[in-house]
């Protein structure tokens, strides 16, 4: 996947990408002004309890569903807040592709980004990383930290050309529930997912249960097998070394049709439109 010939190719896919060009802003004045009408819908038909003995078993409960609808209602800006960074990484990124960078820790997430960023910046286009902090984005010169989201809960990501971001974010399955919280306000961000996984053990499909909503939303899902090598031994100048060798073809084919299959049957046991999912490649 990563020879000079295919990363041409998509590059020069990367560049034929078009986004909506549609005003984003009108589309989020009328939402605002549909839920206002629908909270005002739900509050003036709340249950009328006049009349009702302040004893009876019926009466308590619709004044609990009541109070429950209007804190509910209530709380809606708050919700809307909570989301407030990934809105802001989605406004800036607006024309763009953004890509969320999905697996366990360990599975290669921030090597990926760096290897795609390595070899963009060879065929002559613009990379440039970045990170996300109190809902501001700062970019750097520096490569993507191996494991940085894991252990600072906070979001980076690369911008690849013109056209294509990678997010790199905490997994789904980290140890911390504040890296696990981060990396859900993100999915709304992505157009897609690339989701990495290692050749020990490809193709994890419980993996695809914390994506359900997502994926329920079409958005595609790209399958990557990552670490696809091993190691042998061999005798260089009269001493015995380790060398790292890439997996040949037939066993990376082997691998990505296996993945493919129990992926599709997985995402079709979750109800998800199969078609989602693109064929699985091996890095």
């Amino acid at each position: 996947m990563t020879s000079g010939g295919h990363i041409q190719l998509f590059i020069e896919h990367t560049r034929q990408i078009a986004t909506a060009q549609g005003d984003i802003q009108l589309a989020l004045q009328s939402m605002q002004q549909w839920r206002e009408a629908f909270a005002t819908a739900l509050k003036q038909n709340t249950f009328d309890l006049t009349g009702w003995s302040p004893q009876a078993k019926i009466a308590n409960q619709l004044k609990q569903f009541n109070h429950k609808l209007t804190t509910h209602v209530s709380n809606w800006d708050t919700e809307w807040h909570t989301f407030s960074a990934a809105q802001s990484v989605a406004e800036v990124f607006h024309d763009r592709v953004m890509l969320l960078v999905f697996g366990k820790f360990n599975a290669g997430k921030s090597s990926l980004c760096n290897l795609l960023a390595e070899c963009f910046r060879s065929h002559g286009q613009t990379v440039q990383y970045f990170h996300v902090q109190n809902e501001q984005i700062f970019y750097t010169e520096s490569r993507l930290r191996e494991g940085a989201t894991e252990t600072t809960a906070q979001l980076q990501g690369v911008c690849l050309g013109e056209k294509l971001i990678l997010l790199d974010t905490p997994g789904l399955h980290s140890g911390t529930q504040e890296n696990a919280a981060l990396t859900q306000k993100f999915i709304d961000s992505a157009d897609g997912v690339l989701w990495l996984s290692s050749a020990t053990s490809p193709g994890q499909v419980q993996e695809l249960d914390a994506l359900g909503r997502e994926l329920k939303r079409h958005k595609p899902l790209f399958p990557v097998i990552t670490r696809s090598d091993f190691v042998e031994e061999d005798e260089i100048d009269g001493e015995l070394c380790t060398v790292l060798c890439n997996k040949n073809s037939e066993q990376r084919a082997l691998q990505e049709s296996d993945v493919l299959m129990r992926a599709q049957e997985k995402l079709h046991s979750m109800q998800v439109d199969v078609s989602l999912l693109k064929p699985p490649v091996s890095v």
